[in-house]
């Protein structure tokens, strides 16, 4: 889900919904290290059970984001003799071969399911969330209620990092003369500094 939080409030995530009438500027965001325990622990809470209701157990790894600890929590996985992997996060895909070459392997033996990532491979089974829809959709609605200043922070390459940030160019295209405020950064937990450094709302 694409979230939309108020500016200077706290950093607190809130999903998208009643934007309100005030007249302070907003911009969206979309997870980063620092959200994934709020955004994904909700997703793995419903996997484990859903899980669960088909009496299935589940085994919970945290890989993080370093390639050798992601081999090491699969290689984990596949030796408890699991009946599937399911791999959440579209990072685990990258334009690198070689660093998915332990999903393609443990595929081998074992169903991998990605959830909000894809990889054409046999025995693997990808479930995507419509990134481009969904942050469209948010700002075009920023815009439909007068937001004319709609900030997009990103530091990732990532499939679903790319379909976001199309999604937000086109609609500011779509809407017409609105300025795109797309702001790379370098760490994701610099966004404070990051505003007011650049003086993004003066």
């Amino acid at each position: 889900k694409m979230l939309i939080k108020k500016y200077p409030e706290d950093f607190s995530l809130y999903y998208v919904g009643s934007i309100g009438d005030s007249d302070g500027r907003y911009y969206v965001e979309y997870s980063d290290e620092s959200r994934i325990p709020i955004l994904v622990g909700r997703a793995i809470d419903y996997l484990e059970n859903g899980l669960r209701a088909s009496g299935y157990n589940s085994v919970l790894c945290c890989t993080g984001f370093e390639l050798e600890n992601r081999e090491q929590c699969l290689r984990l996985l596949l030796s408890k003799r699991v009946d599937a992997v399911m791999i959440v996060g579209s990072d685990y895909v990258t334009p690198q071969p070689e660093q998915m070459r332990y999903i393609l392997d443990a595929a081998n033996t074992t169903p991998i399911v990605l959830i909000n990532a894809y990889i054409e491979h046999p025995n693997i089974i990808c479930i995507q969330n419509n990134d481009y829809a969904s942050i469209y959709n948010t700002v075009r609605r920023l815009l439909a209620v007068g937001k004319r200043n709609v900030y997009y922070f990103y530091k990732s390459d990532s499939r679903s990092n790319n379909e976001k940030l199309r999604g937000y160019k086109t609609a500011l295209r779509d809407f017409g003369n609105v300025k795109s405020h797309a702001i790379l950064l370098k760490d994701a937990l610099d966004i404070p500094k990051t505003v007011e450094c650049r003086g993004y709302l003066r």
